[in-house]
């Protein structure tokens, strides 16, 4: 079937109407897409929402373990090098949309799979920290640090590392629908 080709469909009322195939290939990649405004939202909701989970995790773990495990310098101090994997990206969020002149809509779109990737991409990201700081905050067993077995910081510092491993597969995907190169993460991190 040519581009030219035209097929002849029911309108409902008896009369024809001809779709060609071009409009057909256009209305399947329709479908196969989202608006970047529903993408980058979506993210953004990611990434905020795993701020504040990191923020009240951190916060409250004195709460929930017994005095002495760690101290709430300890967390906070852990904490900072945490968001500062974190707050870069929800920097470069804010700056896209409150920089001065960003009154337009956009109706521009973006393709599903990419959509569904940088959710996967950015969800693993945080779902894999997630799971690794809920462990060392309230289940992991300090009772052998006084053995030599590493205690709250040197984990944390482990989970650190990993975060700034992790990261460019987070950052990529924001940085892709905010329309800029990269995002730098990671220097308060790397302070010991």
């Amino acid at each position: 079937m040519s581009d030219d080709t035209c097929e002849d469909k029911s309108a409902g009322d008896g009369t024809k109407i001809s779709i060609s195939a071009r409009q057909k290939r256009a209305n399947s990649r329709v479908k196969r897409t989202i608006t970047l405004s529903f993408a980058r939202m979506s993210i953004f909701y990611l990434w905020m929402s795993s701020f504040l989970i990191y923020s009240i995790m951190f916060m409250t773990a004195n709460a929930f373990r017994k005095q002495g495990v760690f101290t709430f310098d300890e967390l906070m101090l852990n904490l900072l090098k945490l968001l500062s994997l974190i707050i870069p990206v929800l920097t470069a969020f804010a700056s896209f949309w409150f920089r001065q002149g960003s009154f337009t809509g956009s109706k521009r779109m973006v393709e599903k799979e990419k959509w569904i990737a940088a959710i996967w991409l950015s969800g693993s990201f945080h779902l894999i920290l997630l799971l690794y700081f809920i462990i060392i905050i309230y289940f992991h067993d300090y009772s052998g640090v006084a053995n030599g077995e590493p205690g709250f910081p040197e984990l944390t510092s482990i989970g650190i590392q990993l975060a700034m491993l992790l990261s460019p597969l987070a950052t990529i995907p924001a940085a892709f629908l905010l329309g800029i190169e990269s995002i730098q993460v990671g220097n308060a991190a790397q302070a010991k």
